[in-house]
């Protein structure tokens, strides 16, 4: 899991707002929420500089789960959790090469290996090992089936299949890199908000 914060000195809002200080949280809460979707594109951007990842992947439902502030709690929370899915899948299907289910015909394969990459600038590199790689289909539940990379368990040809994994997205994301590319883009526009919202609540347009 990762996650980031922004802090801002509430005591200084506010001062600010006077006798409208019970609004700070309010203040606050609308400022993060106006600012967590620039903070959550730098994160996507920053990474796929170094992955070969699409911003989707990074910020879809499945791995990204936002809370936004409320007047109570004004803090916004961009939390990334998610394990590590099957290299085959890894960059819409274009990590590992070649993208074809391995088949034998008398005793050989008709891939020798495979290759594959997942850093942007690097060569697709052999999978090579005692238990190499190879690109299966199998049962997934009753009625489904999967297609990934897997390896042998054991050197034993009916051991089972372990599936190769590709990094996944926290542990991409846990680079100070990315995390300052995301203070640098949200935290501008983070105070930009603040002052719009005090200017706001001050000249009675929000409430």
């Amino acid at each position: 899991m990762v996650n980031t914060t922004i802090y801002v000195d509430e005591s200084e809002i506010r001062r600010r707002l006077g006798a409208l200080a019970d609004q700070s949280g309010k203040v606050i809460a609308r400022a993060a929420n106006r600012s967590y979707t620039t903070g959550k594109s730098a994160i996507a951007k920053e990474a796929g500089k170094d992955y070969l990842i699409r911003q989707k992947d990074v910020n879809n439902s499945k791995t990204l789960k936002i809370t936004k502030a409320r007047p109570s709690e004004p803090v916004a929370t961009l939390e990334y959790t998610g394990g590590h899915r099957n290299l085959y899948l890894w960059n819409n299907q274009k990590a590992v090469s070649p993208n074809k289910i391995i088949q034998w015909s008398h005793g050989k394969p008709n891939v020798k290996f495979y290759r594959a990459a997942v850093e942007r600038g690097h060569a697709k590199a052999k999978l090579t090992g005692e238990n190499k790689p190879f690109i299966q289909k199998v049962r997934s539940g009753e009625k489904s089936e999967f297609v990934g990379l897997f390896r042998r368990a054991t050197s034993a040809r009916n051991s089972k299949l372990v599936g190769v994994g590709a990094p996944s997205i926290p542990q991409i994301l846990k680079n100070e890199r990315v995390m300052e590319q995301f203070r640098c883009a949200a935290g501008p526009m983070f105070e930009k908000r603040l002052e719009h919202e005090i200017d706001a609540i001050l000249k009675g347009v929000t409430k």
